[in-house]
This record gives structure tokens, sequence and C-alpha cells, in this order.
């Protein structure tokens, strides 16, 4: 959480109120007796899934309110009943656009010009107008996401509010080499994997190992399988994952157990809706643990920050060629230490995960 003052201009024009509950019953926690609440405004530029930037900005706006705490939630778009109604039962919640079941769009997997022009239009059109719904008698802004501080701070320019940001995904322009990782007292990755070396698996994912291996020796994976397999790497992808039929999904995934090389297998994966590299790589660990691991953005940071990977310091949106790089890595030090590839990529997520500073992300200065 970054407190910040906000940059920018108010803009846009208002929106119906989403009607919160009629019965909120808010418990004062003991700390706040004897004081005036605070108006707060939580904002996510979609809340329209049920994943897990979304559930944490829900799971604050229900604790502050407890606290007894003057919290809305805004957000530009709102799906009431896929987005965590239980959580939001006693919370006010503002929106532009009411999306009630309609499919949103698939932000996360535009590419091109396609992908420039609806990032422009979210930042220009989308994010003032958001910006507008915000009651002038704020006193506290929580934006969450990049898209959402730009909403913050045109609100807040004018009026001099306080932002507290919270940051759980950024654009390319957010990130930069190193961030997220304090000084590492290494200057090479063999005494890093040595020093830290992980052979043990957690029991979730040996589980869901040991499941794979049914589907190694059919030769290509069920709906179920890679619903589970991309439900571990990262829950928010499961809505496209879904929509793969299961004669598609055998089809990609025997290229996986199959292919001829390594390109052709990760190529066939991402061809998925719904299947990013990551979530490829994730898959290819569940079937094979001693050839593969998963590549993320921890890693990907971790190596680009000892030199041993080119472009793409932040590690977002990681490439076919990142996981070429990745690969090569990941088995050279395997053989190295000879245990399996799964375990040198484990140590290095733990790693990232004990030398990481307060926040992963950080925004420019």
């Amino acid at each position: 959480m970054i407190p910040q003052r906000a940059r920018g201009s108010d803009g846009g024009k208002s929106a119906p109120d989403v009607a919160p509950s009629q019965h909120a019953a808010y418990i004062r926690h003991p700390s706040c007796e004897g004081r005036q609440s605070v108006k707060i405004a939580l904002v996510r530029h979609m809340m329209d899934e049920p994943q897990g930037g979304a559930r944490l900005a829900a799971l604050l706006a229900r604790d502050l309110c407890e606290m007894g705490q003057d919290v809305t939630l805004y957000c530009y778009g709102y799906d009431q009943a896929r987005c965590f109604p239980d959580l939001l039962a006693d919370v006010p919640v503002r929106c532009v656009r009411r999306l009630d079941g309609a499919p949103g769009p698939p932000r996360g997997y535009e590419t091109g010009w396609g992908r420039s022009w609806a990032q422009l239009r979210r930042y220009y059109h989308e994010a003032p107008v958001l910006a507008s719904l915000i009651d002038a008698r704020t006193e506290i802004v929580n934006p969450h996401e990049w898209l959402a501080h730009r909403s913050a701070a045109l609100f807040g320019l004018s009026r001099g509010v306080p932002i507290v940001w919270t940051y759980n995904d950024p654009s390319h322009w957010h990130v930069q080499s190193g961030w997220g990782l304090r000084e590492l007292p290494y200057r090479t990755l063999r005494p890093l994997i040595r020093d830290h070396l992980s052979r043990v698996e957690d029991a979730e994912t040996a589980a869901l190992i040991e499941r794979f291996r049914a589907a190694r020796r059919r030769g290509y994976l069920t709906k179920g399988e890679l619903m589970a397999a991309c439900r571990w790497k990262s829950p928010r992808s499961i809505g496209r994952v879904r929509l793969n039929s299961p004669r598609r999904i055998r089809a990609a995934t025997s290229v996986a157990l199959t292919g001829k090389n390594e390109r052709d297998r990760i190529q066939a994966l991402t061809e998925l809706q719904g299947v990013s590299v990551p979530s490829a790589s994730a898959i290819l660990t569940l079937l094979d643990p001693v050839r593969y691991g998963v590549i993320d953005i921890r890693v990907w940071q971790l190596l680009h920050r000892l030199g041993l990977v080119d472009g793409n310091p932040g590690g977002t949106g990681l490439t076919h060629a990142n996981w070429d790089q990745f690969l090569t890595l990941v088995r050279r030090y395997a053989a190295m230490f000879r245990v399996p590839a799964r375990d040198v990529e484990r140590t290095l997520f733990l790693i990232h995960r004990e030398y990481q500073e307060a926040r992963l992300y950080r925004s420019r200065s």
C-alpha cells in the first residue's frame, strides 16, 4: 500500500448507484470507539469476475464496513451475481455499467493494435467516467490496480485527497528492472540455488502431479484436468478456459505431450482460450515435473536481476521467447544439481519471495 497524493483532473458523467443491502449490520472495531468514521472510496476498474484482485477489494470493503468506516466500492463494470455477492451484501457499490451475467471482454488476451486501442480507451475515457462517480466528501481513496489509480488521481487533484494505492496487476509502463527485490547477497545463480534448494513439493501440487499421471498414459488432458491445471496457476483465467471444447482440448494437449520440439508444445497449449505462456508451463510441469518448471513473474524477475535472461524486466506478459530462455536455464541447473526442473523453478520462486521487498510492484516516481 503506497500513500500518495493524487494527480490528474476530474471529468466524465456520473452514473446511477448500485443499491446496497437495506439491512446492513456494521460492527465497530474496539479501536474505533469514540472516533468518527472515515469516508473511504475503494476503487477497482472492473468487478466482473470472481478472481483474486476483485476478491481482495471485496474483502477489504467488507472488513472496513464492519470496523465502522463509511465505505463505498466504485467500479466501471459490475456483475453483482458473479463478483462475491456474499462479501459485498452490506457494502454500497456504485458503477458505470451493470453487467449482470453478460460475458466480459477478454482484456488479458488482447494483442497488437487491438490491445493498445483498448488500453487507451480505458485510460482516457473509462477512467475519468469512473472518477466522476466518487463522492466529493470522500476523505481517503484506495484504488486497486493501475487503471483504478488513474481514476483516483483524476478525482483527487483539486481536493487534496490522499491515495492509498493497492497494486495488484501492473501495466508494462509501471515496471522496471529489479523492482520487488532487495539486494541479493549472491552474484551468480549456482550458489544461490545451492544454499536454498527446495526438494519438497507442497501437498496440493503433489496431488495434482499424481492425478496427471493418468493424462500422460492417456496421451491428452480432459477438460476437467485442463481447468484444474489453470486454476492451480491462476484462477482468473478459468472463465475463458471453460470456453474450450473437449475436442479442442484433446487436440492441443496431445501435441503438448507428443510434439517434436518445445516450441510446438507450448504453442499448441497457448492456442487454447485462456491459456497464457505461464499457464501452459504449469500444465507441462504437472505432466512432467522432471523436465519442466513454471515460468512466472517472480522467477523471471530473479533471473533478470542476475543477468541471466534478456528483456521484459518486470516479468509480465511472458512470451514464447521468454519461455525458451527460462526452460534452457532451468534444465541446465537441474542437471547441475541432479534434481527435477520443478525443484529448480520452485527454489527460484521461494528465493524471490524471501528477498522480496514490502511490495512486488511499484510505480515510477
